[in-house]
């Protein structure tokens, strides 16, 4: 949720310089070594990957040199573990080792599309989820959201929103 603080409040840099900054610094150091993050409400891990990632990458552009150097390397880190934890089926699960999903997939493209468009691990996952398409032209995911804890529930259309969403990089 952090994360989603710093991407709402970043267009707003002057006015709340001082929260920015301390919730970047707390952002940096929930980074675990492996690039990941705590999950929050999603089961997915590329979720709050992705959503660090909006918020670490609008902090480097704003000041890149800022928080001694560790914006970019928290960054590059974010997009190493999703290029590497890729299913040989071109998609990608909601914990490496599980079978790929759309949403967790959807999540990951729209991570990496921006800064790796013609990558060939992003190119299979963005075959993956055309090939995962419904005859409806939906899509169909495992469920994604979990609260209060451990109470799984589902909201089909999310994934019809996050495939949607990844796809807006490829037109």
């Amino acid at each position: 949720m952090t994360a989603n603080t710093i991407t709402a409040l970043q267009p707003f840099p002057f006015a709340h310089a001082s929260l920015l900054e301390g919730a970047t610094a707390y952002l940096l150091n929930a980074q675990k070594p492996d690039g990941t993050f705590e999950r929050s409400w999603s089961l997915s891990e590329a979720n709050a990957m992705l959503r660090a990632l909006n918020a670490l990458t609008l902090a480097h552009r704003h000041n890149p040199a800022n928080h001694q150097g560790r914006l970019q390397p928290a960054i590059a880190s974010i997009h190493q573990r999703l290029l590497v934890t890729a299913n040989a089926d071109g998609g990608w699960a909601q914990s490496p080792g599980e079978d790929s999903d759309p949403m967790s997939t959807a999540y990951t493209l729209t991570a990496l599309a921006p800064t790796h468009p013609d990558h060939p691990t992003v190119q299979a996952g963005l075959h993956y989820l055309l090939s995962r398409q419904n005859p409806d032209g939906g899509y169909s995911s495992v469920s994604d959201q979990a609260a209060p804890r451990p109470l799984r529930y589902t909201i089909p259309v999310l994934t019809d929103i996050f495939v949607l969403l990844a796809l807006t990089h490829y037109v």
